[in-house]
């Protein structure tokens, strides 16, 4: 869910909020725990994007930080997902040369997979997003 309204550019905070509860296990059964896998990773990446989105960019370096120590090196997809969340992050805060660093880098990681898609989409966009900026006040230099 915090994942889905951080897409839509819905109520940050309450992608906040549904982020503070990732970690909480309360009433899941061992197998759902187990699926879950370490939500560490979700819980810091996915932190950072709502901090970012509502503001609070003092906080969004050290939760990337954490998410990325937090992911399995082992693991492509799940370090495409928390750099694709550090670039949105970095987005949301209109940084756009650090989000498009962990954009590639999802893409790196995971290519043909869900993230990578999203982070090429992402990549696209913020190209499209940057050459916009850029076009009307070089016109409006000449």
């Amino acid at each position: 869910m915090a994942e889905m309204l951080l897409r839509q550019g819905k109520d940050p905070q309450k992608a906040l909020q549904y982020v503070e509860s990732i970690i909480d296990f309360a009433g899941l059964s061992r197998l759902q725990v187990k699926n879950n896998g370490r939500p560490q990773d979700d819980y810091w990446a996915l932190k950072a994007w709502a901090l970012a989105s509502i503001g609070r960019s003092s906080e969004v370096a050290a939760a990337i930080e954490k998410a990325l120590e937090a992911t399995n090196p082992k693991s492509p997809p799940d370090l495409a997902a928390t750099h694709y969340r550090a670039g949105m992050a970095m987005q949301a805060l209109g940084n756009v040369l650090e989000a498009k660093d962990h954009f590639r880098r999802a893409v790196e990681f995971d290519p043909q997979g869900r993230r990578g898609k999203l982070a090429s989409a992402a990549l696209r966009e913020t190209n499209v997003w940057r050459a916009r900026v850029t076009e009307p006040q070089a016109l409006a230099r000449s």
